[in-house]
């Protein structure tokens, strides 16, 4: 149970980039996330992704995302707010957070 609490904020923090539309509201000054996942976090969610046939990429911070309903060509640059709706899942699959039009930024 201890690995997923540690692996929940990376897992979720792909499953918001599932729809992600960006926003008017622009802020001058952010940082980008340079967080990055342990690689043994990484190689779990890899092998769970592989043995379930699931297609998902993989951002370079270790976490993984499926868009499944993508939008159009503008992408949301670092200090864009975005609204996505997301559902987050274990590796068991169960659902332990989801959410529709939510915002971050």
């Amino acid at each position: 149970m201890m690995f997923l609490n540690k692996f929940k904020p990376f897992f979720l923090l792909g499953l918001f980039a599932v729809l992600l539309t960006p926003a008017c509201q622009k802020k001058e000054n952010c940082d980008a996330i340079t967080t990055v996942a342990p690689e043994a976090e990484v190689t779990a969610l890899r092998n769970h992704l592989t043995t379930y046939g699931i297609a998902a990429t993989e951002d370079y911070r270790g976490f993984f995302y499926v868009i499944s309903n993508p939008g159009g060509d503008e992408k949301p640059s670092v200090c864009d707010d975005v609204k996505v709706n997301y559902i987050g899942r274990l590796l068991n699959g169960n659902v332990f957070d989801q959410g529709n039009g939510v915002s971050f930024g």
